[in-house]
């Protein structure tokens, strides 16, 4: 399992564990309020009745006090709730932030996994020949020329390439250098690839495509 099956796994338990909070803290206060209307809609009043005598008993007046443990509870459980929630979204934003972090992170170090036909060759807008090694660390958006060697047939009068693609594109612009005897084309190296994987063919006037 890699880092974004990870990340991805973690994000879906904090969106969950936000909303079910959400939901616990929405159904809390609900019960709350319909508690306190309640009480305040249906008194609680004591039945009368005019000819119950009441035999007269010695006692004491205690003053009743204020009953605030409810209010306290109540006020207690809230504010519990809302410290859950607020620690729920920090936890949240905090792995959409490290998530993010680590996609741009990898796309900027990206390593490019190379793999080419017999013949074919990198280089750089300067025409300086490129190693393998040097291929594998190229970054989205660099610029390449890539290359076919032509054969000793003057017959052979075009090439094609196919870069990362199942079929051959028809509309590719090749040129052909005479200096190097290689045709060749300019390519930018997609944002996030991976992977290089060029093939090329030559085309002769008599025998078609090559290789076909």
């Amino acid at each position: 399992m890699d880092i974004f099956n990870i990340l991805g796994y973690l994000n879906k338990f904090s969106l969950t564990a936000f909303f079910i909070t959400f939901l616990v803290l929405g159904y809390q206060i609900y019960s709350l309020k319909k508690e306190s209307n309640l009480n305040k809609n249906n008194p609680i009043i004591p039945d009368f009745k005019e000819d119950l005598k009441v035999p007269s008993l010695n006692y004491t007046e205690i003053k009743p006090e204020k009953l605030t443990v409810n209010k306290k509870i109540n006020n207690k459980l809230i504010i519990l709730l809302l410290i859950t929630v607020g620690v729920m979204v920090l936890i949240f934003k905090t792995v959409i932030f490290k998530n993010s972090k680590v996609n741009q992170e990898t796309v900027a170090d990206s390593v490019i996994k190379f793999i080419s036909s017999s013949g074919i060759k990198i280089y750089t807008l300067d025409w300086a020949e490129l190693k393998i090694s040097e291929i594998k660390k190229f970054k989205g958006g660099e610029n390449i020329i890539i290359t076919i060697e032509t054969v000793p047939d003057e017959n052979v009068d075009n090439a094609r390439f196919k870069i990362n693609q199942k079929n051959w594109d028809e509309k590719q612009k090749v040129l052909y250098n005479k200096e190097r005897k290689v045709f060749f084309l300019y390519h930018i190296i997609a944002t996030g690839e991976s992977f290089l994987k060029i093939e090329a063919q030559l085309h002769s006037k008599t025998d078609g495509w090559l290789g076909d």
